[in-house]
């Protein structure tokens, strides 16, 4: 849910940086959690917590490509 709400919110041109640094930040927060929850003992719930992650990454990879490429 938070990193949904970092995704929606709107980048002002006067925080370009500051927003994609943030992007950056949570982007590396979703892989550390995904790579964390890939490594726990297999269980019944364990593929959808990761498809959930990989959705996550995908879309902080997308919002960085979009908003902050150079």
């Amino acid at each position: 849910m938070r990193w949904a709400a970092v995704r929606q919110s709107r980048v002002d041109a006067a925080n370009t940086e500051k927003s994609c640094r943030a992007y950056g930040f949570h982007f590396y927060e979703a892989v550390m959690t995904r790579q964390a929850a890939s490594t726990c003992k297999d269980g019944i719930g364990r593929q959808p917590i990761l498809d959930v992650l990989d959705s996550e990454i995908d879309a902080f990879n997308n919002l960085i490509a979009a908003q902050c490429g150079g």
